[in-house]
């Protein structure tokens, strides 16, 4: 669970963005000690950036979605706030090219 490949668009990305989302369920109700989950965190941290930097406006809006839950989830609402932010200003960019 180490290198993402460079899926940044098409089926790769949603297979991609599929895989992580499971992968993040089921870490969640393995009932493992958090000492034992943080490295797998750690990974799917990386690779939900890597979605959101994705041209594809869904797969991009639910990776940021997804890590500012993680961030609120955490404790870390700082970072979920600047994410949400960055997001809000994604969509208002978009909007305004239609």
């Amino acid at each position: 669970m180490g290198q993402v490949p460079p899926y940044r668009t098409g089926r790769a990305a949603f297979l991609l963005h599929c895989l992580i989302f499971q992968l993040d369920g089921l870490l969640n109700l393995a009932g493992l000690p958090e000492e034992e989950l943080q490295p797998y965190h750690a990974v799917l941290d990386r690779w939900y950036c890597r979605l959101a930097e994705s041209p594809g406006s869904k797969i991009s809006s639910s990776a940021d979605f997804m890590r500012a839950s993680r961030c609120i989830r955490n404790g870390d609402y700082d970072k979920a706030q600047e994410i949400l932010n960055v997001l809000a200003d994604k969509r208002m960019l978009q909007k305004n090219r239609r």
